[in-house]
């Protein structure tokens, strides 16, 4: 009878059924906590973004505090005032150089070595400072931007061969008529801070520094981005409909755009009602749900809602249009 009980006893495991249910259970798990961890992750990328963008902003007020201005979104030729492309007793050197924005902000970025890598009286797509311009700056890139190793290769000005490190912030300095005469924009004075060619004081900044902004997110350049989709095709460069994008480059002359206005789905081309994450095609552009980051004048960094009216964004973008902002306006 022993025996008979002894093999007649049930044996320790899980029948099929019970290991199909762990297995599900484990499944709605990981389903309810994949979301939350992904959103973890994006928070701190975006962290890391305000932070960089913090450090943009103290590099200019400590350029602006060394110089009496803020730098300019680019130099076409020589710029005296801050010494630049001029011979020794200050007298404008014949030689057309272009220079971006973040040049110049490189010695009060802690990139000293850098700068004085750079050659100012050789254009950045020479020779000369073929090893500055393709170095990855990390205070200039998203992470939540994908793909860090992007390079604009972009042949422009005669220069062929030139190869610049991506860079994904720049001066968001103007709006561009197409969204006035459209009518998404009400007419006004929208000139912004950072320009090319001329340097603007605080002094100028009529509308506040706190209510002015400066730089923007305009990421996944040289790529086309459109809601969040990179542009895929054989179109050629310069079509309607075209897939690279140029002044990617963090030290490219022209890394600074304007306000156009996009239709909604990023597709097509300006004016429309859409100013942020439609596409970034000179036009705000982050990988952070719900909006992008921006600098203001006075170096703080604000998030600005993609609800936010295009009307909102051509006003942040003004220097000195009188308009008046609430915080809670975007």
């Amino acid at each position: 009878m022993a025996l008979s009980d002894r093999n007649h006893r049930r044996r320790p495991g899980f029948t099929l059924i019970e290991l199909l249910v762990v297995i599900s259970i484990i499944a709605v798990l990981i389903a309810l906590l994949l979301p939350a961890v992904q959103a973890a992750r994006e928070a701190a990328r975006r962290i890391q973004c305000i932070n960089n963008m913090k450090q943009m902003g103290l590099a200019l007020h400590n350029f602006e505090s060394a110089n009496g201005c803020f730098t300019p979104a680019a130099i076409d030729g020589a710029f005296p005032k801050l010494g630049i492309n001029v011979d020794e007793s200050g007298k404008p050197l014949a030689k057309l150089t272009q220079h971006g924005w973040v040049i110049l902000l490189l010695p009060f970025a802690e990139q000293t070595v850098l700068y004085n890598a750079y050659n100012l009286k050789a254009d950045f797509r020479e020779t000369a400072n073929s090893t500055v311009i393709a170095s990855q700056l990390s205070m200039m890139m998203c992470p939540s931007s994908p793909n860090p190793n992007r390079f604009d290769t972009n042949n422009s000005g005669g220069f062929k061969g030139w190869r610049a490190a991506a860079g994904d912030y720049g001066p968001n300095n103007s709006v561009v008529n197409v969204a006035i005469n459209a009518g998404f924009v009400k007419p006004g004075v929208y000139a912004g801070v950072m320009q090319a060619n001329v340097v603007r004081t605080i002094a100028e900044i009529t509308d506040g520094t706190s209510n002015t902004l400066v730089i923007s997110e305009v990421s996944g350049r040289p790529d086309i981005w459109r809601r969040g989709n990179r542009t895929v095709s054989a179109t050629p460069i310069g079509s309607t409909d075209r897939v690279y994008v140029s002044g990617a480059g963090w030290a490219n002359r022209e890394s600074a755009f304007g306000l156009h206005g996009f239709p909604a789905d990023g597709n097509g081309e300006p004016p429309g009602p859409c100013h942020t994450n439609c596409v970034n095609r000179n036009e705000v552009f982050s990988f952070h749900p719900g909006g992008a980051n921006h600098v203001f004048a006075d170096g703080s960094v604000h998030f600005v809602k993609e609800t936010a009216g295009i009307q909102v964004m051509a006003n942040l973008i003004s220097r000195a249009g009188g308009e008046i902002l609430s915080a809670d306006s975007y």
